[in-house]
């Protein structure tokens, strides 16, 4: 940026080259209607070309007020345009290494394991930018490999390394932001039934489905039936956090005890355990039944 001169004339540097589940409806929500195994490629791929169109538009920006000022004539659109080149394969480079520092920050990677893997993508990114220099832009612009890597400089090489730092902060910090923690389960493991002057408790996770009847609740369990002074929804409120869906009006089950959903003879479809037992599903609680239970 220093020498404007040689950067627009002789110093063809790309300047140089191309290096954002739970992000869902937070950016370009339209891409909701899109197949879903496409949604966060292109919403990466989206974030990244936005960050990478400003950065190319300011330094673009910068060079054209910078040139103007020494008295060398050149339109922001020329400008635009070499650094456009000169950075294009971080059009490609860009969402692989923000979508690599977004999983980093999800995952709660150690800050040792975020530097090595920064580390060795922005050296494997310099090597693919070197080759395209080498390769594309040279004869692109009419210079031989030799004329192109003798006019490059060290401030160069850094904006492309300002540019991976931005895009690859940018998908750790998103990483980080929609990373949760495993909620602390807040409800009872176990169901203190009482029954003809006794207490059995039911541990929560042996029950595979509940039941309304009247003003109790039908505790089915791989072994026995248990019946428990409760409405259906005062149960399923205090017990929210174990894992039941909703079949019926007056069934819950636990997702992962179903065995199977099948045909009802014309009449709907049942839910069918995996220890024999079946329950009926309503028909206005089919529709994400099947997705919850493969899920």
């Amino acid at each position: 940026m220093r020498d404007g001169k040689n950067l627009i004339t002789t110093s063809p540097h790309l300047l140089n080259q191309v290096e954002f589940g739970k992000l869902k409806g937070m950016v370009f929500p339209g891409l909701n209607s899109m197949p879903r195994r496409w949604q966060d490629a292109v919403r990466v791929a989206l974030v990244t070309g936005l960050i990478w169109l400003v950065f190319v538009g300011l330094l673009s920006a910068f060079t054209y007020v910078d040139m103007n000022r020494a008295g060398r004539e050149v339109t922001y659109l020329r400008a635009f345009k070499f650094y456009g080149l000169g950075f294009f394969c971080w059009l490609f480079l860009g969402p692989l290494n923000f979508a690599i520092a977004r999983d980093l920050g999800m995952e709660g990677s150690r800050l040792r394991t975020v530097v090595l893997v920064a580390i060795g993508s922005i050296l494997t990114s310099l090597v693919i930018i070197f080759a395209y220099v080498l390769l594309f832009y040279a004869p692109l612009m009419g210079q031989t490999a030799g004329e192109v890597l003798k006019s490059l400089q060290l401030i160069d090489w850094a904006w492309d390394t300002i540019l991976f730092g931005t895009i690859y902060l940018s998908g750790l910090a998103l990483g980080q932001r929609v990373r949760t923690p495993p909620p602390e389960s807040s409800s009872p493991t176990r169901v203190a039934v009482k029954s003809a002057g006794r207490i059995d408790y039911i541990e929560v996770n042996d029950i595979l489905a509940v039941s309304a009847q009247s003003n109790y609740v039908e505790l089915i369990c791989a072994e026995r039936t248990h019946l428990h002074r409760s409405t259906l929804s005062n149960f399923i409120e205090q017990y929210a956090d174990a894992g039941f869906i909703q079949i019926h009006r007056s069934h819950y089950v636990r997702a992962s005890a179903v065995e199977s959903i099948r045909a009802n003879g014309g009449q709907g479809r049942r839910v069918i355990l995996k220890t024999g037992q079946n329950l009926p599903i309503a028909k206005n609680y089919w529709s994400g039944i099947e997705e919850v239970i493969g899920g």
